[in-house]
């Protein structure tokens, strides 16, 4: 059996793969985050940083390219050829949001006619290996079946397949019924990739497709670097071990990055997939409050939903948090609540108190929602604490009370709301003395 390592975007890079290798080597190929095509007559610096054969010593580098442009593609194959690569492997299986929204990744697989197009033109290039690796489709699982059509008409090298369509994302289960579809009607090589966390996963999949002598891990490398140690011959890695390959990493991302919050940042993703290991099993329940605080919020969520133990309840208000992006990101690996204000009918009925009194402290304290809620009303004090402006005769706000310039500025206050009876609240006129 061969084991490969999958690529994973700000993970798996040279540090990475380093260490991998030198605690725990038994990755037969590893395959590079993707690189995207552009026009330059060299490699970004980060890309070619991560593919220099001195980089990677000892190593079996597959760069991967993403890109639905054939030209593109070109370009970059001739660049890696100049680095001595004489492999590359295409990314038909990406499910992020921002990549499928530019047709490509799993995005290109719902574009059968031009996928086959673009594939006429890369499979030209000329001493050049060029793998594939694809999800079943973008939509449906049936979309496969045109798709093994077009993979069967080119010479690739080999075909790695994981069983789920975009819109399952991680989500599901793989699809082992279209899996074995595959490997009786490709006739290339194929690579089993998905959902290998456990020797028992790995057990399961080889005793059900025995014909198949390579598999791709990816989350479950991360979580568990020691696996194949323990697939191969039952070799547990120790604590130490893990502990020195972790350190590692750290120590050579802070070499790179010179500073260690810079390293910190990019290890977050590797904590919530190894944090597991270095913790007891009980349960815990992690809350984050105003997520989309947090500088590219989705890759911590992400690691934090790797660690098994842990249930996690965020929450957010931004219109980035709530875009369909996010919750097609999070498909399958989570459940959206979207938690609205009380109207005052809902506030007044466990209110203990008058009706005035409740409404003085709705409009004072409550949400903006839909038609019955009303917004607090604030402006700042000059000691940045806010206050309410209640809709009172003896109202007595003056311009000492306020930041400098608040009262040349704020002529009227409008407290937008209507109530069951029709009843309307309205505009408050020149409300700082």
């Amino acid at each position: 059996m061969k084991y490969y390592l999958a690529p994973m975007e700000g993970i798996t890079g040279h540090i990475y793969r380093n260490a991998y290798k030198k605690y725990f080597h038994d990755i037969d190929k590893y395959f590079t985050p993707f690189i995207v095509p552009n026009q330059s007559l060299s490699l970004k610096t980060k890309e070619l940083r991560d593919l220099l054969p001195e980089n990677n010593e000892g190593l079996n580098i597959i760069p991967q390219i993403l890109t639905n442009d054939a030209e593109g593609f070109i370009i970059t194959a001739n660049k890696l050829k100049q680095l001595g690569y004489s492999e590359i492997n295409l990314n038909l299986g990406c499910p992020a949001g921002t990549v499928v929204s530019k047709k490509r990744g799993s995005g290109f697989l719902a574009y059968p006619d031009e996928l086959d197009r673009f594939l006429d033109e890369i499979y030209k290039i000329d001493n050049m290996k060029i793998s594939i690796k694809t999800r079943l489709g973008k939509e449906m699982p049936e979309e496969f079946y045109k798709l093994i059509e077009i993979y069967n008409k080119y010479p690739l090298e080999e075909l790695i397949i994981h069983p789920r369509t975009r819109e399952d994302f991680y989500g599901n289960t793989p699809n082992l019924k279209m899996f074995k579809d595959a490997l009786s009607l490709s006739k290339h090589s194929i690579c089993y990739n998905g959902d290998i966390f456990t020797t028992e996963n790995y057990h399961n999949i080889v005793n059900e497709f025995p014909q198949i002598d390579k598999v791709m891990l990816g989350r479950g490398i991360l979580a568990n670097p020691g696996l194949i140690g323990e697939i191969k011959d039952n070799n547990f890695t120790s604590k130490e071990t893990l502990k020195k390959f972790h350190d590692e990493i750290f120590e050579n991302y802070t070499i790179l990055l010179n500073e260690d919050k810079n390293a910190m940042y990019r290890m977050k993703e590797i904590w919530g997939y190894m944090s597991h290991i270095f913790t007891d099993n009980k349960k815990y329940y992690l809350i984050l409050d105003e997520i989309q605080e947090v500088k590219e919020f989705e890759s911590v969520l992400i690691g934090f939903m790797n660690m098994n133990n842990v249930e996690i309840y965020v929450t957010g208000s931004n219109s980035k948090f709530l875009s369909s992006d996010i919750v097609t990101e999070f498909r399958g690996r989570g459940d959206e609540i979207r938690v609205y204000p009380l109207s005052f009918s809902e506030f007044f009925s466990v209110f203990e108190g008058s009706e005035e009194k409740a409404l003085s402290e709705y409009y004072t304290y409550g949400q903006d929602g839909d038609d019955n809620s009303i917004g607090p009303t604030s402006i700042m004090y000059k000691n940045n604490k806010q206050i309410p402006l209640e809709i009172l005769d003896d109202l007595q706000i003056t311009k000492d009370d306020v930041m400098e310039g608040v009262a040349e500025v704020l002529h009227e206050v409008q407290i937008e709301a209507t109530f069951p009876d029709g009843t309307k609240l309205v505009t408050v006129h020149n409300p700082i003395q």
